[in-house]
């Protein structure tokens, strides 16, 4: 019976997920406080703890891993169909918002987040505010907060509130509105039942502040013709540099192995990357941990640097007396090609889905940088880099466009052009010879040239599966 074999393959896709989208082999995650701390390496491990008599979070499940079947056996079929899934996920969920009863579970919440799961892979760039991810995003975030801080320390919803948080932050940076996660209780309550924050928790509760930072400069450049107004933009200044000294801070008590080291790119026939050097971690989570301080790190820095412009064109140079714009243009820099070396590590096979996740958002961050500081060989590189994740069934908009269309341009200075950041108090980067010469035959080789068998190639029964999705008498 057609109904039958729509629920085998439902089933097959979803077993196919996990191998799909969670890292393995040489990206997989070994850690004894993590074991200790009973914490899930992803958060979507969690899923497998929830109930499945919940039919937003059923429907929602089925559509990401049909799409991700579906993409990566290059099955055109199978990803519209998720579509149809997807539609049917979204009324189902908007219903379940309506029911007090069900709007307040865990698995409604995690619906939601795997629809923005969903968004991220199927739906556009990730600094367009038109798209679906930040609306989930900001749904997952009114969801989260309704429900309160002490609502999400028991196991479940802890860790889908953990899976959360990110996204809810890179939302609220892309929208530069302050976000109630920065708030004392959520900050401590969601971990009430938990015995310790991982460096990773941290790195969030540091960061969350962010979006506050942004949107007060907002408001104060509104303002520049106001008198005194220099007055304000320079306290906002000063709470800028303390935010990334905190994060300084925390980068320097990080333990040295999960720290990246610097590796030689070994160049391959038609190879247009512009390093000579790429990232490598022990695994995913230390990468991710990175992307997200060198991410907040950019941001941060490209502020600085806007409101030390502002002072300077006001009449007030008075700016410097806090730090040097050149030493923050060049911080930029360096963060952004932190982030731009790490793209190899993170699309190579071991990664998984999980691995673009990590990446898309900062790899945007960074090639708005070197758009604005004109650098046209890593944004020809960054471009193709994203043409390719399009052509394997990555849907984020191509990078020729302006990544914020509301972005204001500022007068950049390029930064260093060796690229010199190893070893950097800021970026934290670590290499283990600082002597050692790329022609070395110990050098370490990059991850994209040197994959240890960890290539997954997902099999898939073909016999036209995505038919059984054509049926129309369903509503929606």
């Amino acid at each position: 019976m057609p109904s039958l074999d729509r629920t085998a393959i439902e089933t097959q896709c979803r077993a196919l997920f996990w191998d799909l989208y969670l890292p393995h082999g040489v990206a997989e995650v070994h850690d004894g406080m993590l074991q200790k701390c009973d914490h899930p390496p992803n958060w979507t491990s969690v899923l497998l703890e929830l109930s499945q008599d919940e039919p937003a979070l059923d429907l929602a499940f089925s559509a990401l891993s049909i799409s991700r079947v579906g993409r990566s056996n290059q099955d055109i079929r199978l990803v519209k169909e998720s579509t149809k899934v997807y539609g049917k996920a979204l009324k189902d969920l908007q219903r379940a918002l309506t029911d007090s009863s069900r709007a307040q579970s865990e698995e409604v919440l995690a619906a939601c987040a795997l629809l923005g799961l969903y968004e991220i892979f199927e739906g556009g760039d990730a600094l367009n505010k038109s798209v679906g991810w930040i609306s989930h995003a900001q749904g997952a975030a009114r969801l989260i907060e309704l429900r309160g801080p002490s609502k999400h320390s028991a196991r479940q919803s802890h860790h889908v509130f953990l899976g959360a948080r990110l996204p809810i932050l890179y939302s609220a940076i892309v929208r530069r509105k302050r976000t109630f996660l920065a708030r004392e209780d959520w900050l401590t309550l969601p971990w009430s039942s938990t015995p310790c924050k991982t460096y990773h928790d941290q790195l969030v509760d540091y960061a969350v502040e962010l979006p506050g930072l942004l949107e007060d400069f907002d408001k104060l450049r509104r303002k520049a013709h106001v008198p005194d107004i220099h007055v304000s933009l320079q306290e906002l200044l000063r709470a800028c540099h303390t935010r990334k000294d905190v994060l300084i801070e925390w980068e320097h008590g990080k333990k040295q192995f999960s720290r990246p080291v610097v590796i030689r790119h070994e160049l391959r026939k038609d190879d247009s990357y512009p390093f000579h050097r790429e990232m490598s971690w022990e695994n995913h989570l230390f990468m991710n941990a990175s992307l997200v301080y060198w991410s907040i790190q950019l941001v941060l820095s490209t502020t600085i640097c806007q409101i030390e412009l502002l002072l300077n064109s006001m009449g007030f140079p008075g700016a410097n007396l806090y730090s040097e714009t050149t030493s923050s243009q060049q911080q930029a820099r360096q963060f952004a090609t932190c982030i731009a070396q790490s793209v190899p590590y993170a699309l190579m096979p071991d990664m998984g889905a999980l691995g673009i996740i990590h990446i898309t958002f900062p790899m945007c961050l960074a090639f708005q940088h070197f758009v604005e500081s004109k650098d046209e060989e890593v944004c020809s590189w960054l471009v193709k880099t994203c043409n390719d994740m399009r052509r394997q069934g990555v849907r984020i908009r191509a990078f020729d466009d302006r990544p914020l269309a509301d972005c204001q341009p500022d007068k950049w200075y390029a930064g260093d052009s060796s690229n010199n950041n190893e070893n950097d108090k800021a970026t934290g980067v670590a290499l283990p010879n600082p002597d050692a010469s790329d022609s070395e035959s110990d050098w370490p080789l990059s991850p994209s040239s040197v994959l240890s068998g960890g290539g997954f190639k997902s099999t898939f029964i073909y016999e036209n599966p995505a038919k059984y999705y054509l049926d129309t008498s369903e509503p929606g």
